[in-house]
């Protein structure tokens, strides 16, 4: 179930179209297989780039408040590959994207995929405090 993934520093552009999905995807559960494949339902012969976070956000932002992850980075790469995912790209969750308002996220990681589509699980939040919605 192995699968193309790299570490995100910078964004490179696809060659085509993706249908992006975003999240932490620890596990990897039923939920977030739904949204993959909902994401390939959406274009069954595009490209599905699932972005995720390492490490998880509450390691960087509030250690003590952060859960026990529940499989390792490589393994998670492997689940969404096997739930459907084109790619499987990992931004590294620092202090300084922390800082980033929602349009700086919008506009670093995600309009450069230049996506067809973007999903998100309904409690995904991001942005300096999380004050960015999916609206």
């Amino acid at each position: 179930m192995g699968g193309c993934h790299h570490r995100m520093t910078g964004v490179s552009v696809p060659e085509e179209s993706p249908t992006v999905v975003i999240g932490n995807f620890d596990g990897v559960h039923r939920g977030h297989q739904a949204l993959v494949q909902q994401a390939k339902k959406l274009d069954p012969d595009g490209h599905v780039v699932v972005v995720t976070f390492w490490p998880h956000p509450l390691t960087v932002l509030a250690p003590d408040q952060a859960p026990a992850l529940l499989c390792p980075l490589e393994r998670r790469i492997d689940w969404l590959t096997g739930a459907g995912a084109s790619e499987v790209r990992v931004v590294n969750f620092t202090p300084e994207i922390a800082k980033w308002s929602p349009a700086d996220f919008v506009e670093r990681m995600i309009t450069p995929l230049q996506p067809e589509h973007v999903l998100v699980g309904q409690n995904f939040r991001f942005g300096r405090h999380a004050v960015g919605t999916p609206q």
